[in-house]
């Protein structure tokens, strides 16, 4: 690291020091002041610089894991693919990726309904991305789409569709959403999904 990140990662850990000192002592002395509206009140700054984000309203990773949900409706009709977590999945390449991210030690839902606005038509729709996927840290929802049959016209183009609905909602490569991809010629391997899980969870 160059001398100028760490002279901001001393002074910003300084900083955040005595802020969480203030949040401790408003805590011990206001009961009815909540975590997430002290959160908010300190530096943005320093709470993205230390990976700490409260916009997802997420407060227990396992009441969210474990409430249950309707999946895809057409799910019964594929072909399905049993997970090391014993659910079943659509296809060989997505049971790589719960796999890869059950081993990693991540929370996860096969086919999270996901309500979004329709801008071009003026209407709601229900997508179920691949997997939804809880953020250990920041406790945010990242959502993984695998392309498996991005060869295919119709099927590429629903998948373009598809993720400019998603842009429009502000779920953005990059950012909040991971695409993988294959086809007929190049099959998705177990190598890829670890190296984009260590990518995005473990840096």
């Amino acid at each position: 690291r160059s001398y100028a990140d760490k002279y901001y990662a001393k002074h910003m850990l300084a900083k955040l020091r005595n802020n969480l000192k203030a949040a401790q002592y408003f805590l011990n002395h206001h009961s009815g002041l909540e975590e997430k509206s002290l959160i908010s009140a300190l530096d943005p700054n320093i709470l993205e610089h230390c990976g700490i984000m409260f916009k997802s309203g997420i407060n227990d990773p396992e009441i969210w894991q474990n409430t249950p949900y309707r999946r895809g409706p057409d799910f019964a009709d594929d072909p399905l693919v049993p997970t090391l977590r014993g659910e079943l999945v659509r296809s060989k390449s997505e049971s790589i990726i719960a796999d890869e991210l059950f081993k990693a030690g991540l929370l996860y839902k096969p086919e999270h309904p996901l309500l979004l606005d329709d801008k071009r038509n003026h209407d709601m729709i229900t997508y179920y991305p691949d997997f939804s996927i809880l953020h250990p840290l920041s406790l945010e929802v990242l959502y993984w789409e695998h392309l498996g049959l991005i060869d295919q016209e119709d099927y590429a183009f629903k998948a373009c569709r598809k993720l400019q609905i998603y842009s429009e909602n502000g779920i953005v490569q990059g950012r909040n959403l991971i695409i993988t991809m294959e086809s007929a010629g190049v099959p998705f391997v177990a190598r890829q999904a670890r190296q984009t899980i260590k990518a995005i969870f473990e840096t």
